[in-house]
């Protein structure tokens, strides 16, 4: 079996042009994507990738911070999940999901 997996940038949860929120759109995207696992960049840990990724049939969530970073969104049960840093200031996330 195959896995989908992808990465979005989801720019705060903002419109290009700055006015009203994105999360809608995010959640057509990924609808439209059909991905099992999709890593958010430049997303706040205030709700949002909860909600987004359960409109979205994404329900399993990973973010790497408190507040501000990256999250994963999966279809699938995240098994094991980790943050690694990188130089200088950054941060990825890895995660595990069950096969097919």
């Amino acid at each position: 079996s195959t896995l989908r997996a992808g990465s979005l940038n989801v720019h705060h949860w903002s419109k290009v042009d700055g006015v009203g929120g994105n999360a809608g759109e995010v959640v057509q995207l990924l609808r439209l994507a059909s991905l099992d696992v999709v890593a958010l960049q430049e997303t706040e840990n205030n709700g949002m990738p909860r909600r987004v990724g359960a409109r979205a049939g994404l329900p399993h969530v990973c973010t790497n911070a408190d507040y501000y970073g990256v999250c994963v969104l999966s279809r699938r049960p995240i098994l094991r999940s980790a943050s690694v840093a990188l130089p200088p200031d950054r941060v990825a996330v890895v995660v595990e999901v069950p096969a097919g």
